[in-house]
């Protein structure tokens, strides 16, 4: 059997013992954090405890080295292809999560809701709700773009340009048990060359929160940038001092990211576009 044939089943087999050692992990750090709330609590549970955590944390880290290693062997780890039904419970119990919704400062939202909100976007030329897959099938996360008309001005460049028609990053979530692996940048850079490359836009743009350290550094290293707030000033009425806008015009992107422009095709379904 050749390896790029083997690698789907191995890639699924590496990341379901990746979930059993998450799981683990998480008991054994429930054990220690009890040991604190005790005045006397067992040594050897602890001992014991603290040893789980030391192993399980090693055995997780060859466990992604390895699943970084086959997913090279695929040539990419992950497409986009426009969210079906199907998809919607999964993505809709990860973004009702609390940790998520604390972060957004969004209320939770009842599925029927969310059902009708996805019917809402497929109908609309100018939304694109993509599902984010993992080579071997598996759903791994979403976002939903919007293409906006209009005009502002770039005001971080050394000389402001005015813009027509841009993509705006609305939202990402990757499934909990997959984050702060690099998946979220990969998504990024992919959905930023689908923009420039299949929605005919200027501009990748989109707003992130202050207190949102992860969400920063994914999208640094996906390539964006820090603009001038005031930039929105013909786009947005209101301006949120909670929020930093970053972006990347399609020139700048054209010049930092020609590796993307050759992958994509690659990495996006054919049923990406509607």
């Amino acid at each position: 059997m050749q390896p790029d044939q083997s690698a789907p089943a191995i890639i699924h087999y590496l990341m379901n013992r990746t979930r059993k050692y998450q799981r683990g992990l998480g008991a054994s750090k429930g054990i220690l954090k009890r040991t604190h709330l005790v005045a006397h609590p067992n040594l050897h549970m602890t001992q014991r405890a603290e040893s789980a955590v030391r192993t399980g944390r090693i055995s997780l880290s060859e466990l992604r080295g390895k699943i970084q290693f086959w997913e090279r062997v695929l040539k990419g780890r992950i497409t986009l292809r426009t969210t079906e039904e199907r998809d919607l419970r999964q993505i809709w119990g990860w973004v009702n999560e609390p940790i998520l919704r604390a972060t957004t400062q969004t209320e939770p939202i009842a599925l029927q809701t969310y059902v009708g909100n996805w019917h809402r976007w497929l109908a609309d030329a100018d939304t694109y709700p993509y599902s984010i897959d993992l080579k071997i099938g598996e759903l791994l996360g979403f976002m939903l773009i919007k293409r906006i008309g209009g005009r502002f001005a770039w005001s971080s460049s050394p000389h402001p340009k005015g813009v027509s028609r841009y993509a705006w990053l609305e939202f990402i979530v990757i499934r909990p048990d997959s984050r702060h692996q690099g998946y979220g940048t990969e998504a990024v850079k992919l959905a930023t060359a689908l923009a420039f490359e299949q929605l005919g836009v200027d501009a990748f743009l989109l707003q992130v929160d202050l207190d949102n350290e992860h969400a920063f550094q994914c999208f640094e290293n996906s390539g964006l940038r820090y603009i001038d707030v005031e930039s929105f000033a013909e786009v947005e009425s209101e301006v949120d001092e909670n929020l930093y806008d970053m972006g990347i015009l399609r020139e700048d992107w054209e010049r930092a990211n020609s590796p993307y422009t050759e992958l994509t095709q690659a990495y996006i379904s054919a049923s990406c576009i509607r």
